[in-house]
């Protein structure tokens, strides 16, 4: 006990010493933590200044439904809650507003949410909208000009004017758009790129007449597109899909045409312009570390007059560049930093962003609140003065050696004392970066997990540890994991054993490790608990000894087959016989071919195939009078790909084959074979009007050898076959399915071609 009072005390000097001494970290301002919120988006509106209203949709992950809940103020004021009996695919605030883009049966709406009255006023945008597939992009734009907002639903541009709550207007605008900015500097004017072909076209429009669009310029197409306006300039930011590359066209708003234009290492998140004194600022990592780019608008031609400013070495990871309210705000995965308009640091503060962001986030900085909210999560920091930061400042800069000195003779002293501590450490760095850790001490306390270990375990990163291990593993799935961890601490010594744990309905395999810990004197101080997923690895290789098996049985099947046809006899009930004995034979050899086809490689055998010749060739598989209760629905564009055709073939027909059993108790229905494309990937979808799937019956449907129609001779197969030739083609199987209406199966892998050709 008296060393571990020593210790704290220790503790306490190196943390004053820290705070006082090294003023390397010290400035003028600092961040603080003040509030997460997660499984949601938090949105703000901006009609009171002091009280803000603040709305937070949160998903309901037992349907898709939403709940709304509101409150005044940073503090929660009046905090309310209304359930929304709609998918939300966007949202945003007008006035004190809540505006969402929601789905509401088989159309897309707009819904003005009013707080005061708890009451949603809707209106359908358009009937005729294609929901296919699921992932299109709906979303609002940033800004709004007077009582008008705009908003984006798969490339068409629409215009939103609110007159109250209650009465409403929807106009289309255009169709094709990629791209879309409100102009401030413009009056009532709004410009937006539409995709022609392979390359974009810039327009803009007065909103007060919304069909007179003006052509301004002709951009390429690299990949994703962004415009950001700079006084009477508007900028083009073409981001490469392929390289960490932009290409900035800067468009004369006057004149209507590119005045210049230049290539920049960085993409959208890097990019950023301050309209107060024409100048473009960007992040740039070079080997001594980042650098913040700094280019006057009239030097864009002139390298060698940029001015690039050095910034710590510790930065880790950038992840955004904004400025807001005159400052320019650096974001990275460790840390945050803003900077004044004469390109001091004023804050620079450590902060570990992933522990609470796991996607790209929306910036908000107001009333001295950083507000980081992305899709599922938010963030909301405090920015504060210290007040003794220039002090600090003075007292490193003549204290310095002092100050080095003193930190050395702590540093020996916690060395000599606590290095076990590093011992363990060290340990726990040395362990594989996949799947599960867990560090037990001598005491059988759950001392750290990783994120894999708190995935197994069913508890989130907040919850605090430091228990004994049997109150985290007392879920049956965990039983056999706390069985491994007391044997560690009973044995101490290290082993290894493989265990199956069922994780999301799917029963997984894990190689375990037991390593026992022992500090610099050799004495027992706890274990490490390891374990990697070796399901995929089983998976492939059981595939493999499948596919030379079924190989193998190929010359036997054709051997059956070809005496069954053969024989010939006037007797009835042989003549039946022999055709269950052909048709027996078909569907194996059929089988032993899917498993042949997949299961022996992953090498891909890539030739251009035409969409309409594709789509046509597994049509005419399935005869008409073999199958005559099914109607056959082509929806093809007419396009080129490349693909492994043998296996994208047999992947397809699976998907068809399982769509016709689906409405075997229904006496026939549709069968919908279509492919299309985006600029980014191919899409094949199966579509039927059988009986559909629960919830249930979709979560096992991704396991290996579950079938539905186990009755009618299923083995599972066909899905690992098809699942399996998505993967190597770089895609994945999505499936979407409604009980008693029908299933729809969409394979979508990269489009190659299209890639080739933007890297030529």
């Amino acid at each position: 006990m008296k060393a571990f009072y020593k210790f704290i005390i220790i503790l306490y000097c190196v943390s004053t010493c820290k705070s006082f001494l090294l003023a390397d970290a010290t400035f003028p301002y600092s961040i603080d933590y003040f509030d997460f919120y997660e499984d949601g988006k938090l949105f703000l509106a901006q009609a009171s200044e002091e009280e803000p209203t603040f709305y937070f949709i949160k998903t309901n992950w037992q349907s898709d439904l939403k709940t709304i809940y509101y409150w005044q103020g940073y503090t929660r004021k009046n905090i309310n809650a209304k359930s929304f009996n709609s998918h939300i695919f966007d949202a945003t605030t007008y006035q004190n507003y809540l505006l969402l883009l929601a789905k509401d049966n088989n159309d897309i709406i707009v819904s003005i949410f009013d707080k005061s009255s708890e009451s949603s006023y809707k209106k359908t945008i358009d009937s005729n909208l294609n929901l296919y597939p699921r992932n299109i992009n709906i979303r609002w734009l940033e800004s709004s000009i007077k009582n008008s907002l705009f908003f984006l639903i798969d490339k068409k541009l629409y215009k939103l004017t609110i007159h109250s709550k209650q009465n409403f207007e929807i106009k289309h605008i255009a169709d094709n758009v990629i791209s879309a900015k409100v102009l401030q500097n413009s009056k009532n004017s709004l410009a937006f790129v539409e995709k022609n072909t392979e390359n974009g076209i810039l327009y803009t429009i007065n909103i007060d007449n919304i069909e007179d669009k003006k052509f301004v310029a002709r951009t390429n197409l690299l990949g994703n597109i962004d415009l950001k306006e700079i006084q009477n300039y508007l900028v083009i930011i073409n981001a490469s899909e392929n390289r960490n590359s932009s290409l900035l066209q800067f468009v004369d708003m006057a004149n209507k045409s590119i005045i210049n234009s230049i290539w920049l290492q960085a993409n959208l998140n890097y990019i950023d312009f301050t309209p107060s004194d024409n100048h473009l600022y960007t992040l740039i990592m070079e080997k001594s570390g980042y650098k913040l780019l700094k280019i006057a608008l009239t030097e864009l031609n002139k390298p060698e007059n940029w001015q690039y400013i050095s910034l710590p070495n510790d930065l880790f990871r950038s992840k955004k560049i904004k400025i807001l309210n005159g400052k320019l705000f650096l974001f990275f995965e460790n840390s945050i930093a803003f900077l004044d308009k004469n390109l001091s640091i004023e804050l620079l503060d450590y902060f570990n962003f992933n522990e609470y962001l796991t996607a790209d986030f929306d910036i908000i900085y107001k009333n001295n609140y950083l507000i980081l909210s992305s899709k599922n999560e938010c963030l909301i920091l405090t920015i504060q003065e210290n007040m003794f930061w220039f002090l600090n400042r003075q007292i490193r800069n003549t204290g310095n050696s002092i100050a080095y000195i003193i930190l050395i003779i702590i540093i020996l002293i916690l060395y000599r004392r606590y290095r076990g501590q590093a011992i363990l450490l060290n340990t726990l760095l040395d362990l594989p970066s996949s799947g599960f850790v867990f560090l037990i001490n001598r005491t059988g306390k759950l001392v750290r997990a990783n994120e894999d270990g708190r995935s197994i375990l069913g508890i989130s990163p907040q919850v605090i540890l430091k228990k004994q291990f049997a109150y985290y593993f007392k879920n049956e799935r965990t039983k056999v994991l706390a069985e491994i961890i007391e044997k560690g601490l009973t044995s101490r010594i290290s082993f290894q054993q493989k265990v199956n744990i069922v994780q999301e309905n799917i029963h997984k395999e894990w190689f375990c490790s037991l390593i026992p810990l022992r500090n610099i004197t050799g004495r027992f101080s706890g274990v490490v608990l390891t374990g990697v997923d070796i399901t995929k690895e089983l998976e492939k290789k059981t595939m493999t000894n499948w596919a030379q098996l079924a190989h193998d049985m190929q010359t036997n099947l054709s051997t059956i087959r070809l005496n069954a046809e053969q024989i010939e006899s006037d007797n009835e009930n042989n003549i039946q016989r022999k055709n269950k004995i052909i048709y027996q034979a078909k569907i194996l050899m059929q089988r032993v071919r899917d498993i042949v086809t997949v299961g022996r490689d992953d090498k891909l055998d890539r030739v251009t195939v035409n969409s309409v010749n594709f789509c046509n060739e597994i049509r005419q598989e399935f005869d008409d009078e073999l199958f005559e209760d099914i109607e056959f629905i082509l929806e093809v564009e007419d396009f080129n790909f490349i693909c492994d055709k043998p296996k994208l073939l047999r992947c397809v027909r699976n998907a068809v084959e399982n769509g016709i059993k689906a409405m075997k108790n229904k006496n026939g229905g549709y069968i919908t074979i279509a492919c299309h494309r985006d600029i980014h990937n191919i899409y094949i979808a199966i579509k039927d009007t059988g009986e559909g799937m629960d919830k249930a019956t979709q979560e096992k449907i991704a396991t290996p050898f579950f079938s539905t129609g186990r009755n009618e001779g299923g083995s599972g197969i066909g899905m690992m076959i098809m699942k399996r030739v998505a993967e190597i083609h770089g895609g994945k199987i999505i499936i979407n399915s409604i009980k008693n209406e029908g299933t729809e199966i969409i394979i979508q892998f990269p489009d190659m071609l299209r890639r080739k050709k933007i890297n030529a």
